[in-house]
């Protein structure tokens, strides 16, 4: 019998199987994997599997920490803790690049829109191999990541990050894992994140850790 259910939520990569080798390392626990290709569709899973058990801590990566955030606030009492895996908000982005981004996103996004229209879609896509990734920057992911999924999904997530705003306080029991790599490091956004998630543990690992998540494929 299971002590206790975990959601696994991914990042913009969007594929759950990231989280292969949980399956032996939390073992004692029964794991439920959600995809995040279309957002909206994605939160409405979460939010189905959370009712369906009397407890659950969710263990987020990266963007997948925004839709925990989001379900947390419909059902608060049952979420007993989060686990999140390298964060990326876009708050602690600074306003003149934010909005760069944000002009150029919407213009992406309303452009693959179109194309969709037309029939363009891409429908079919190589085998997410996430070990290709493993040792390279983070910034070779986010094109691994494109090239797994349609541009239109990619880009409505990038559009929901920059536009997600972090609520104001977090009570539920928090821990961050971060690597030497990541995307928040600078001392004033940490202390940040502590003014925000009261009841969190900030943890750095692995000096040569390149991508945390991509080693736990």
């Amino acid at each position: 019998k299971f002590l206790r259910t975990i959601i696994c939520i991914p990042g913009l990569g969007g594929r759950a199987n990231l989280f292969n080798k949980y399956k032996d390392v939390l073992s004692g626990f029964n794991l439920e994997f959600v995809d995040i290709i279309n957002w909206q569709k994605a939160q409405e899973e979460i939010d189905g599997l959370v009712q369906k058990y009397d407890s659950v801590i969710l263990l987020c990566n990266c963007y997948g920490s925004q839709l925990a955030l989001r379900t947390m606030k419909k059902n608060m009492p049952k979420i007993t803790a989060l686990i999140i895996i390298e964060p990326f908000f876009g708050e602690f982005v600074p306003w003149p690049w934010k909005k760069i981004a944000l002009i150029t996103n919407r213009g992406i996004v309303h452009l693959m829109r179109w194309t969709d229209r037309l029939g363009l879609k891409r429908t079919k896509f190589p085998e997410v191999n996430y070990n290709i990734v493993e040792k390279q920057p983070l910034f070779f992911q986010p094109f691994y990541d494109i090239a797994h999924q349609s541009m239109t999904d990619y880009f409505e997530k990038i559009e929901d990050i920059l536009t997600f705003e972090l609520p104001q306080s977090i009570e539920t029991k928090t821990y961050f894992i971060f690597s030497p790599k990541g995307f928040i490091r600078d001392p004033k956004k940490r202390d940040r994140l502590k003014s925000i998630f009261v009841n969190s543990d900030l943890v750095d690992i692995g000096k040569n850790t390149l991508n945390i998540m991509t080693l736990s494929y």
